[in-house]
């Protein structure tokens, strides 16, 4: 290759989660893999994501912090990124839209931090996806909630009643930035979510990854087995400790990337 050939036009996916999303990552990219059979399969992955991860504030979940998905390095590497990217197939995804609630955050603001990252997305991929929050929550149970806020943020004192208000109130706000932002609100039916509501079940993670990302389904699929990615993000605190990760963190034999922040 000359000095004035660039490398071909490679895909595209950006992710932004907590805790479904970094179930289901693998998964995404294994269906993605798959559904594209023999042709290039080379894709940038970018993902801000993690275990109780806010839109907005560093979170904690046991001994690690992460910085809110609004504050992380994933934009400015996006700004960065020189790779020519094919944008046919660019995909945008903004999930798991909640946490905040737990920690005290107000709708209006949730819902700025999200427009900001759609503001971001939307001029860098053809397809956007936002999922609504998923109609289990707002069949919870006192017991229920009342155990999942000790999960998520045991200092959180919501109750009920305002828990589900504010679940009502994010949950049509998103259905308006998805409107306006020209992107596909995704709904999973409510029997995917498991006991607590919020987490897709492992049975429905490929179907769940299929419809997120509008692909085929592929027959030669290997067999499923979710986990967290071993990979550190960009920036984290382990036991009060700033740690910085280069990225891209995963290079595959494809060319293909994955960048976590």
């Amino acid at each position: 290759m000359t000095n004035t050939e660039r490398p071909p036009a490679r895909t595209r996916v950006v992710a932004l989660g907590a805790s479904n999303l970094t179930r289901l990552l693998p998964v995404m990219m294994r269906v993605r893999f798959a559904a594209f059979g023999q042709a290039p399969t080379a894709c940038e992955w970018f993902a801000a994501m993690g275990l109780g991860r806010s839109y907005g504030v560093r979170s904690r979940f046991l001994f690690r912090q992460l910085p809110g998905i609004d504050d992380c390095g994933l934009w400015s590497a996006l700004a960065a990124a020189e790779t020519p990217v094919d944008v046919e197939n660019t995909t945008g995804v903004v999930t798991d839209v909640g946490n905040d609630i737990f920690y005290g955050v107000e709708v209006e603001q949730i819902l700025a931090w999200v427009e900001r990252a759609l503001q971001q997305l939307r001029p860098l991929v053809r397809r956007l996806v936002i999922t609504g929050v998923p109609a289990s929550v707002f069949e919870l149970g006192a017991a229920r909630f009342w155990l999942m806020r000790r999960i998520i943020v045991p200092s959180c004192k919501l109750d009920l009643a305002e828990g589900k208000r504010r679940a009502h109130a994010l949950h049509d706000g998103l259905r308006v930035l998805a409107e306006r932002y020209d992107a596909q609100f995704y709904l999973a039916p409510r029997d995917w979510y498991g006991w607590d509501a919020i987490h897709v079940k492992r049975r429905h993670w490929r179907t769940f990854s299929e419809q997120v990302l509008d692909l085929p389904r592929a027959a030669d699929l290997p067999r499923l087995r979710g986990r967290t990615l071993p990979v550190a993000p960009d920036l984290r605190w382990m036991f009060g400790r700033e740690q910085r990760t280069p990225q891209p963190a995963v290079r595959m034999p494809d060319g293909t990337t994955l960048s976590l922040y």
